[in-house]
């Protein structure tokens, strides 16, 4: 208490100040990096952008400068065709290195007869895939006609790649080889297939040709007695046996074999894994044809009825052209007649109506309408040499022989490897004197066919009347 008795006021003291806080210490700038660091990170970033434009543009380049598949005509095609063959180009386009994309596409193209583009997509599958023997084997095939020397070497790289396994490429090489007068290259080739499969009748077909060839007709009989045991091979066989017993001298034999050939039909296909995996693709009214035309050799005539009336429904054309071969099959030429003229009307630019109704027409001796039909299928398809060669018939059974001279020729540029156009042409060319140029017709059926045995008695009557 202060002094006096009184107490002092008490003053209100103001609140403590708070010293000022401690700022925390403030960090330094970086200091910039120094030039040759900046330089390294410039050099990894612009590496890795190399690097990713390196791996994206590698593929692209390889796409982009990969072939294109080959353009082909379908306007007049059936639409399930057009649609398989769109696919599998598509599938060629997306992936142009694929060796099994390329052959699919081949195929389906050799299956609807496109053949120099198939062959154009075997080669680029044979390329991305050498160690399959089927792409070169079909391209040989391809050529085998038109080309025989490049079909060689063709077929001479897919024997290298598959022997005798399947035996259809070096059948087929041999029998090139014998055609182009190779024999000894053709006899190797068929002694190779017997060594592993000692009862191949193709290969004692072939030695039996190829003995005939060389002038051993002993030789060619026991070749050609095995293979005609053989219903893959009986009718070429007796064919070639009539013409081994006239060289030894037995007419009689001779004679037996003729007439066994005449009456047995023509030789099935020889069974062959990649032509039948080829053919496996056929669709659309074409695989309907085939299929229709093997039930009515089958004799199934209830599956065949039904199909035709489908076939019928859907493609009429094709229908009347089933009709037409299915009744001259029969004999039936009239009704044949009509059904191809219904064919032809319902499809005027059918090659296949107009060339059949041409046949039935030379069974029914008219020559002119014959004529007319197959002079209308080279028109339609100016290179198809079956019609000119018929079309060469019947103008010389009508006593036309300049433009007989003229198809025959035709069919000879267009078919150089079938013998009997070379022999039609050479016998017209002897009927006109000149005998020169028809020895050499003459001689090159027989080289194509050497159990020709007209082409022979041609070319012996051909060498007597030469001065």
């Amino acid at each position: 208490m202060a002094r006096g008795g009184h107490k002092r006021p008490q003053t209100k003291s103001a609140p403590p100040v708070a010293p000022p806080p401690v700022s925390a210490p403030v960090a330094a700038a970086p200091a910039p990096p120094p030039a040759k660091a900046r330089r390294r990170r410039r050099i990894i970033l612009v590496g890795v952008l190399v690097l990713a434009v390196l791996g994206l543009g590698w593929p692209l380049w390889r796409w982009s400068s990969a072939p294109a598949p080959p353009a082909v005509t379908l306007t007049e095609a059936d639409p399930a065709v057009v649609a398989a063959i769109e696919a599998a180009r598509r599938d060629v386009r997306w992936s142009p290195h694929s060796a099994a994309a390329w052959g699919h596409l081949g195929e389906l193209l050799r299956a609807h007869g496109y053949v120099p583009e198939s062959n154009f997509c075997f080669a680029q599958a044979e390329r991305l895939d050498p160690g399959d023997p089927r792409w070169p084997y079909l391209q040989g095939i391809g050529v085998q006609s038109a080309d025989p020397e490049a079909a060689i070497g063709h077929l001479e790289r897919a024997v290298a790649r598959c022997g005798n396994t399947p035996d259809a490429p070096r059948l087929t090489l041999a029998e090139v080889c014998l055609q182009q007068g190779r024999l000894d290259e053709a006899e190797g080739h068929f002694r190779q297939v017997l060594q592993d499969d000692p009862g191949n009748v193709r290969a004692h077909l072939g030695l039996g040709r190829s003995a005939l060839e060389r002038g051993n007709p002993r030789d060619a009989v026991a070749h050609l007695e095995r293979s005609a045991a053989s219903r893959l091979t009986e009718k070429a066989s007796r064919v070639l046996l009539a013409q081994a017993y006239q060289q030894l001298g037995d007419a009689a034999a001779a004679g037996r074999e003729r007439a066994r050939a005449l009456d047995l039909p023509a030789d099935p296909p020889w069974p062959d894994p990649f032509l039948e995996e080829v053919v496996s693709l056929m669709i659309g009214k074409h695989a309907r044809l085939s299929r229709l035309q093997t039930l009515h050799l089958q004799g199934r005539e209830a599956e065949a009825r039904e199909l035709a009336a489908q076939v019928e429904k859907d493609y009429p054309d094709v229908y009347w052209l089933v009709e037409g071969r299915e009744q001259t099959r029969h004999g039936n030429l009239l009704a044949a007649e009509q059904a191809l003229r219904k064919a032809v009307e319902l499809a005027p630019d059918s090659v296949d109506a107009w060339f059949d109704l041409g046949t039935v027409l030379v069974q029914l001796r008219d020559l002119a309408g014959a004529a007319d039909a197959y002079r209308k299928a080279t028109e339609l398809e100016p290179a198809y040499g079956p019609a000119y060669l018929q079309l060469g018939r019947c103008l010389d059974g009508q006593g036309d022989r300049a433009g007989a001279l003229r198809a025959f020729q035709a069919a000879v540029r267009y078919m150089p490897q079938q013998a009997e156009a070379h022999r039609e042409l050479g016998a017209l060319l002897a009927r006109e004197g000149r005998t020169e140029e028809a020895a050499a017709e003459l001689r090159q059926a027989l080289r194509l066919q050497p159990a020709d045995s007209k082409a022979k008695e041609l070319l012996e009557a051909v060498s007597r009347a030469k001065p």
